[in-house]
């Protein structure tokens, strides 16, 4: 007990939550005064209810979603994943005291998993504190393969990873397609599927030669070189992405256009990028969503309207441009008399 309380005595908790608190605390009683609702909305909506409730958010994931994303998240290096952990735990409570680094990253990656995978809402990158103590794990145990002959588990990591990406191929192959047919445009990936598919067999089958006939060296080089192309290959098709996943297409060809006394809405959803591109502030037609707490404390009746205003303004004589989901363009076009020109 005594070296526990000479361990924690150098953790500086009270002057650390202090100088915490000086530097947290202002911005926030900051808002509360410039906006009454924002400590309930942020604290109470976007904090406990959101963790405790499925709420009206959307974000409501079942309890497994963070499996797939840590371990495709750091792929191909999961692998070693449960390899990493069983080598870094101490192998008797007397000796934890030697691990204590090891322990930490441990409990670090371990608490914050299961803290975030019991809340209600989950979005990936919650879960992004993770990916670092995971990272250290992993590399201190593929440290160890670098000056020894051999490590416990090197070689089923090996296979591991050529089955995981055969699978990972196979399904890629059956369901990629209809994927990107139902939501992109598969042209605009050009040959990206064919080449990750390739980085993704022959990478791991090197990696399983390499390893097996010759060293661990050799076999973390193929290792390496798998994941550095990989990660290129998919940067390379991110740009493919933008005219789906982005209104910056839209947004540069409607400001090409634009006129100082035209107005820009948005119909039944608000596109957060969009003011951005244009430079200028947006009428949101329809939708409140995260803006709703904010409205409370500052007059936004100008630019956030609803759909009687919105379709009186737009049938003035004064140029309106509407950015909507396809969806809902799809119904205003099927509705008699509407003046909608795309």
């Amino acid at each position: 007990l005594l070296g526990e309380w000479e361990i924690l005595k150098t953790m500086y908790l009270p002057s650390g939550l202090v100088l915490y608190a000086i530097i947290a605390a202002p911005w926030h009683v900051l808002m509360s005064q410039a906006s009454p609702e924002f400590a309930r909305f942020y604290f109470v909506h976007e904090h406990f209810q959101r963790y405790l409730t499925r709420g009206d958010h959307g974000l409501f994931r079942q309890s497994w979603f963070y499996i797939p994303v840590v371990l495709g998240g750091a792929f191909p290096w999961t692998v070693f994943l449960v390899q990493a952990v069983k080598n870094n735990l101490p192998s008797s409570w007397r000796q934890r005291h030697q691990h204590r680094d090891a322990l930490f990253l441990i409990l670090w990656a371990g608490l914050s998993f299961l803290f975030f995978s019991a809340s209600s809402s989950k979005v990936v990158p919650y879960i992004l504190p993770l990916f670092p103590p995971l990272a250290i794990l992993i590399g201190s145990y593929l440290s160890a393969g670098w000056d020894k002959a051999d490590v416990a588990g090197i070689r089923l990591g090996y296979w591991v990873l050529l089955i995981a990406s055969l699978v990972l191929v196979a399904v890629g192959l059956k369901v990629g397609p209809h994927y990107l047919e139902r939501y992109f445009d598969p042209a605009k990936f050009g040959s990206v599927p064919y080449a990750v598919s390739s980085i993704l067999v022959l990478g791991p089958l090197a990696t399983l030669i390499l390893g097996l006939r010759l060293d661990f060296r050799r076999a973390f080089i193929s290792l390496t070189l798998t994941s550095v192309l990989l990660i290129a290959v998919a940067n390379s098709s991110l740009a493919s992405l933008n005219h789906e996943c982005s209104v910056k297409d839209l947004a540069n060809v409607l400001k090409s256009r634009l006129q100082p006394e035209d107005e820009v809405a948005t119909y039944h959803t608000y596109y957060q990028d969009l003011p951005v591109y244009l430079l200028r502030r947006i009428t949101v037609a329809g939708w409140k969503g995260e803006l709703g707490p904010g409205m409370q404390s500052e007059d936004v009746s100008s630019w956030i309207v609803d759909d009687t205003t919105f379709w009186h303004r737009w049938n003035s004589s004064s140029t309106i441009y509407m950015l909507t989901p396809r969806s809902l363009y799809d119904e205003l076009r099927a509705k008699p008399n509407q003046n909608i020109y795309l």
